[in-house]
């Protein structure tokens, strides 16, 4: 028999679990990790890439595999942790980026070559990547670090809203930092292993949003924007809006965010993720 909650608890239990869902999608999609089943959203503007799943890490001037995610392209094609990747289609290779460059300028469907030594022993892997979906920003931020000496990310939660009433005093700031902690660890599983990238602390950042008596207004001024850079050395923010809505569903959670080049304040990137 299922429990009687009071209507308080029922509501804030319902909250809860739609925090939660949001959470494991965008940081799923932001990473290329697979999504959860029936937790897939219903509507997220993902982009197709090639994928590994594989995590490396440059040990002793040699890429040592990490890690191998079970079920996608590395993991079929027999890659196993401890793995020292020597080369990839002829090029020899020590660093994680090397090899995320390689993979990015592959097309859909090509194949790659992977010579790997283990134990000692020349291993030569030649297999067709699966296709990875990864949100926009995620995607652009991998095109920055390939064509850059650093990407500094400095995440922002500038607006949250909610259209219904009743809402627990707690809840607008609750969704921020799960809004925030949700990029945060997505990038830091995608590109936590490349040498040259970052993320703005968070601490730093409320100082300086404190500073200027930031809120969740929706809109990151120029002046803020600049001082970001200046204060932190973020060549990029990630300025995101969180919205709960009534819908056909009941309710609809929405988080988008943009992805902003602090020097021009240019948009280049933009993410739109919904959960029902």
């Amino acid at each position: 028999m299922r429990p009687n909650f009071p209507p308080s608890q029922n509501i804030f239990r319902g909250w809860a679990m739609q925090r939660i869902i949001i959470v494991i999608l965008v940081a799923s999609v932001l990473s290329g990790c697979s999504t959860l089943g029936s937790l897939r959203p219903l509507e997220a503007n993902m982009l197709e890439v090639p994928k590994l799943g594989i995590v490396t890490q440059t040990k002793n001037y040699k890429l040592v595999v990490q890690e191998v995610e079970k079920g996608n392209s590395g993991d079929s094609a027999g890659v196993k942790y401890g793995d020292i990747i020597e080369s990839v289609d002829g090029k020899v290779i020590t660093t994680p980026l090397e090899l995320l460059s390689i993979i990015h300028s592959k097309g859909l469907g090509q194949h790659v070559i992977i010579v790997i030594n283990r134990y000692g022993q020349q291993i030569r892997l030649d297999f067709v990547p699966i296709v990875g979906k990864l949100l926009p920003t995620a995607v652009k931020i991998r095109e920055l670090l390939i064509n850059n000496d650093r990407v500094a990310v400095a995440i922002i939660v500038s607006e949250v809203r909610n259209s219904f009433r009743n809402v627990p005093s707690d809840w607008a700031e609750s969704m921020k930092n799960n809004a925030q902690f949700t990029y945060e660890s997505g990038l830091a599983r995608a590109y936590g292993n490349i040498e040259s990238f970052s993320i703005v602390d968070r601490l730093r950042l409320k100082e300086i949003l404190d500073e200027y008596k930031f809120s969740q207004s929706g809109l990151v001024s120029d002046k803020i924007r600049t001082r970001i850079g200046e204060m932190t050395g973020a060549t990029n923010i990630i300025d995101i809006s969180y919205t709960r809505y009534p819908s056909s569903f009941g309710k609809d959670d929405v988080m988008s965010a943009r992805l902003i080049d602090i020097g021009t304040g240019k948009i280049l990137a933009v993410d739109r993720v919904v959960a029902h």
